[in-house]
C-alpha cells in the first residue's frame, strides 16, 4: 500500500510539474515520465494494481463517449465512405512505414505498427499494453507524434484560415454546452453502467474492454436521449495519473535512450503521414465542398482533443473535425487489434511451418 502511494505520488508530482510549464497531455506524460525516472534512478516501486489502472481505462472512456452529440452521426452520415477511405489510407500507410523501420532497425514489428498509429496518445499506449508490445518504442514514436502535430499543426492551420461557420456547428457547439451540465446523479448513473459496459467487454474478450465498453455504453445511452454530464475535470486528470503510473512502470530510459535511429524515423514518418492527410484533405474538400482547413484537420494524425482544440482556436468546423477524428479512433480501438492478432499469428505459423520444411530437407 505504502508503495503504491509512493508512485501515486511521484505521478502526480510529475503531473504537475508538466502542468505548470505547459507541456501538452501533462497529466498522461508527466506521470509516466516521472514514474520512469524514478524506477531509473533506482526508486522501488510496487508494480501497480490493475484495479486502478482499470479505473483509469473507465473515466477515460465515460469521457471519450460523453464527447458524443446525436447530430455528430446525423450530420456526417454522408461523410462515412470518406472517413472509412481516409482512416484506411493512413492505417495503410502507418502499416508500409512499420515494415521499413523494422527492416532498417530491427525492431519489433507490431510496436512500431502501434507507435506509428495515428490515434489518441492515451489510447495507443493502452492499446500496445494490451497487445503485449515493447511500450518503449509505442511511447516513443506516439510522444514524437503528438509533438510534431502539436507544434506543427496549428501553424500550418493558421496558414490554412478559411473562416467558416455553419448553423450546424452552432447547433453542435450548443449541444455539447447543454451536455456539459454537471449532474452528480446522472454521472454516478453513467460510471456504473461504464464499470458494467467494461466488465461485459472484458467477458466478450473485446479489444481495451475497460475504455471501449465505456465508450460504447456511453454512446448508446445518449442515443437513448440521456444527457451525458462532463467528466470532471479533477476525475478526468485522475484517469490519465492512473494510466501514467502504470505505463512509466513498463516504461525503460535506458532502452528509450538507444532507439535514436527510431526517433528520427518517427519524426520523418510523421511529417510523411501530414503531408498524406493534405492530399486527403484536398480530395474531400472537392468531394463535400467544405473547407480545405476542416478536412486537413480531421484527417490530420493526431489525437481528437488536440485536434478539436486547434479547429477552435482557428474557426474551423468543429464537428466535421471531431467527426472524422472519432471514426478513426473507434477504426484504430476496435478493428486493428483483432486484424494484427489474426496477422501475426498466422505470420508466425507461416514462418513456423516453413522452418520445418527447411529442417525436414
Amino acid at each position: 500500500m505504502v508503495q503504491h502511494l509512493k508512485t501515486l505520488g511521484i505521478a502526480v508530482v510529475g503531473g504537475t510539474l508538466f502542468h505548470l510549464i505547459g507541456l501538452p497531455l501533462a497529466w498522461l506524460v508527466g506521470p509516466l515520465t516521472a514514474v520512469a525516472l524514478a524506477v531509473h534512478f533506482g526508486v522501488k516501486l510496487a508494480t501497480w494494481p490493475t484495479s486502478l489502472y482499470k479505473a483509469g481505462l473507465l473515466l477515460l472512456g465515460y469521457a471519450l463517449g460523453a464527447n458524443f452529440v446525436p447530430d455528430l452521426f446525423q450530420a456526417l452520415l454522408l461523410h462515412l465512405p470518406a472517413m472509412f477511405i481516409s482512416t484506411l489510407t493512413l492505417v495503410f500507410f502507418c502499416v508500409l512505414i512499420a515494415l521499413g523501420l523494422s527492416k532498417l532497425t530491427g525492431e519489433e514489428l507490431a510496436s512500431l505498427m502501434i507507435g506509428s498509429m495515428p490515434g489518441g496518445l492515451s489510447q495507443m499506449l493502452v492499446l500496445g499494453d494490451e497487445l503485449e508490445t515493447d511500450l518503449n518504442i509505442v511511447t516513443l514514436m506516439q510522444v514524437i507524434r503528438i509533438l510534431c502535430v502539436v507544434f506543427l499543426m496549428p501553424w500550418l492551420a493558421i496558414g490554412l484560415a478559411q473562416h467558416t461557420s455553419s448553423a450546424l456547428s452552432l447547433d453542435v457547439a450548443e449541444t455539447v454546452h447543454r451536455a456539459g451540465a454537471e449532474n452528480g446523479y446522472m454521472l454516478v448513473l453513467f460510471l456504473l453502467v461504464s464499470w458494467c459496459s467494461g466488465w461485459l467487454a472484458a467477458k466478450v474478450k473485446l479489444p481495451t474492454p475497460y475504455l471501449v465498453g465505456p465508450i460504447i455504453s456511453t454512446i448508446v445511452l445518449i442515443t437513448c436521449g440521456l444527457t451525458a454530464p462532463s467528466l470532471p475535470s479533477p476525475l478526468f486528470m485522475l484517469s490519465q495519473v492512473l494510466l501514467g503510473a502504470r505505463l512509466g512502470l513498463q516504461v525503460d530510459i535506458k532502452r528509450i535512450m538507444s532507439l535514436k535511429r527510431v526517433a528520427l524515423f518517427a519524426f520523418l514518418s510523421t511529417l510523411c503521414l501530414i503531408v498524406i492527410s493534405f492530399g486527403l484533405a484536398f480530395l474531400i474538400q472537392n468531394i463535400y465542398q467544405v473547407s480545405l482547413l476542416s478536412a486537413f484537420l480531421g484527417t490530420a494524425p493526431g489525437g481528437m482533443v488536440e485536434m478539436a482544440i486547434t479547429a477552435s482556436e482557428v474557426k474551423a468546423d468543429v464537428l466535421l473535425v471531431t467527426g472524422y477524428q472519432m471514426f478513426r479512433i473507434f477504426f484504430l480501438l476496435l478493428i486493428v487489434p483483432p486484424v494484427i492478432k489474426w496477422s501475426f499469428k498466422h505470420w508466425t505459423k507461416g514462418k513456423s511451418s516453413s522452418v520445418n520444411q527447411e529442417q525436414a530437407m
